[in-house]
């Protein structure tokens, strides 16, 4: 078997599979026909979650301070908040982006710096760590429910979100190895009250002018690979 890692970008969103205070999936991945994936737990994997949420008439031609709905999480290391890291701003008219270099986590508000050519009444949606709720990643096979083993990592948005997990003390560990073969998913279940975007892209109404995603998520899942169909190469 060879080596890889699953990111962000081998997960795909599942449109209405994020119920608001439900255990549901929220993005899978789904084993391609043909081969075998066997998750690792001796290696340190990586999560970032995230959520998102659309303002409408905001400033951007100067620094400008948005609130959003869902409690934000505040990621530090070695006590300096690292706002760059937290969120980011996409002026959905102009189609520019603003990382965030403050957050008050006594009022829930996030600051951005000016967007370039932004203008006073612009449509704004934000990407950032959400710290309600908790999370599992499970693994799932054809027509069947959740498989009865316990799910390969679980825990709460707040303590994933806060961690730094490039740290050692910090690592996160599958708690088990599994092995996936065709179609098996391996899910991203949450309970939360809040909509996971983990890709600005899957976000409901983002303009064509967003080619690439820009949300501070992460996953880093590192698995064994292998065709099962020429003979394991």
């Amino acid at each position: 078997m060879k080596k890889t890692n699953l990111s962000v970008d081998d997960f795909k969103y599942i449109p209405g599979g994020n119920i608001p205070n439900v255990y549901s999936p929220a993005y899978s991945f789904v084993v391609p026909k043909g081969y075998n994936y066997l998750t690792i737990n001796n290696e340190p994997a990586r999560m970032k979650i995230t959520t998102a949420q659309r303002f409408t008439g905001v400033n951007t031609s100067e620094d400008f301070t948005l609130t959003p709905t869902y409690l934000v999480a505040p990621f530090t290391i070695d006590g300096v908040q690292k706002s760059n890291q937290i969120a980011v701003a996409f002026d959905e008219t102009v189609g520019k982006v603003s990382k965030c270099v403050h957050y008050d986590s006594s009022t829930n508000q996030l600051v951005f710096n000016a967007i370039s050519g932004g203008g006073t009444s612009d449509t704004v949606s934000i990407y950032y760590l959400l710290a309600e709720g908790n999370m599992r990643l499970e693994v799932e096979y054809p027509g069947k429910n959740v498989l009865a083993s316990t799910a390969l990592f679980e825990g709460s948005l707040l303590d994933i979100n806060t961690k730094n997990q490039a740290n050692y003390k910090d690592f996160l560990f599958l708690y088990s190895q599994s092995l996936l073969s065709d179609a098996y998913k391996l899910s991203l279940y949450v309970l939360t009250r809040a909509p996971i975007i983990m890709d600005s892209r899957d976000f409901d109404g983002v303009p064509s002018s967003m080619v690439t995603n820009v949300a501070p998520s992460m996953l880093y899942l590192p698995v064994m690979y292998e065709r099962t169909d020429q003979g394991g190469v």
